[in-house]
């Protein structure tokens, strides 16, 4: 398992991540986070300015489009530049 990190320091778990250039987006799972906590802090521009994962910086992309439920604790996102 991979760590996001928020510009602010948080961090989730997650097992898939994957900037798709042409949308202009971010699709990725975030794991054993509550469906609540997660659309608040993805949801918070400030906290999505900058992600950080694997190494890999990821700046702009403040839009959170999708947040669905692929159960067990499991999240499925899609943020786009904005």
């Amino acid at each position: 398992m991979t760590k996001i990190k928020t510009a602010t320091g948080k961090e989730y778990d997650s097992d898939y991540f994957v900037e798709h250039a042409p949308s202009k987006s971010l699709y990725f799972r975030v794991v054993c986070a509550s469906g609540e906590e997660v659309r608040k802090v993805f949801a918070d521009s400030e906290e999505t300015q900058v992600l950080e994962y694997n190494g890999k910086k990821y700046e702009g992309f403040t839009k959170l489009k999708n947040v669905d439920d692929d159960g067990d604790g499991f999240w499925k996102l899609r943020l786009t530049h904005g």
